[in-house]
């Protein structure tokens, strides 16, 4: 009589598959997630950086210009129809302001890019004037 060989995995080598992918997951998640939102972070100052260029192309057509500005005026200076939301920065509206010494502020909601370290920051807060002085 011939013997019959049984093919397969038996549960135990299952289980131990299951458990060491499992332990990659708990490993490579969090990694990845970091990854994801350095990318989003590099995405928004990149896009901080193109609105501050903008804004600066803006001004060097428009000599004259300070205050306020548009945003829908940069469209020729960015190829964009829209200014695109940020993705880590909380929701807001682009403000773009033109001083009057010829410096350029560029803020999205509660944070302004600064263009020597091509960054959003926080602004710093104004001081508050001391009582009786």
């Amino acid at each position: 009589m011939k013997k019959k060989s049984k093919k397969g995995f038996t549960l135990i080598e299952l289980i131990v598959v299951i458990a060491i992918m499992g332990i990659l997951a708990a490993i490579l998640v969090p990694v990845i997630s970091g990854f994801i939102n350095a990318a989003n972070e590099a995405a928004d100052n990149a896009n901080g950086r193109l609105v501050y260029q903008a804004a600066a192309m803006y001004y060097a057509t428009h000599n004259d210009a300070t205050g306020s500005v548009d945003p829908g005026l940069l469209q020729p200076f960015t190829g964009l129809s829209v200014l695109p939301p940020l993705k880590t920065i909380p929701a807001g509206d682009w403000t773009i302001t033109i001083n009057n010494d010829s410096s350029i502020t560029v803020s999205y909601g509660t944070k302004t890019f600064n263009p020597v370290t091509a960054k959003f920051e926080q602004p710093a807060p104004s001081p508050t004037p001391t009582p009786g002085g």
